[in-house]
């Protein structure tokens, strides 16, 4: 049984990610789906420093698990990210989703 709570599963019971083609290809929205992404954290009961204390009910230990597999893989990259790398991911992801469209409108 996983310590880990999935908090956003992208896969074929959602919308599954694009395949990826490689670095020289250009991604279109009707392309090829398949394999999932998922984040996951622990919550405070499933980790033995959190167990009974105050805090037992609050939303997760400092750390959580973001898995991207492909199709027919069920390992292609799983890792365990801390706080600050969290926290630099969502910047790096909110400047990506703030930025300007180049294409005309």
């Amino acid at each position: 049984m996983s310590i880990y709570a999935t908090w956003l599963a992208l896969n074929d019971d959602t919308r599954p990610p694009l395949v990826y083609q490689g670095s020289h290809i250009n991604p279109a929205p009707d392309d090829r789906r398949g394999g999932s992404m998922t984040f996951c954290a622990i919550p405070n009961h499933c980790h033995p420093s959190m167990r009974g204390t105050d805090a037992d009910d609050g939303p997760s230990v400092d750390y959580a698990r973001l898995r991207a597999t492909e199709d027919g893989d069920e390992a292609s990259a799983i890792v365990v990210l801390d706080r600050d790398q969290i926290a630099e991911l969502r910047d790096t992801l909110t400047r990506w989703l703030d930025s300007r469209d180049p294409r005309p409108a």
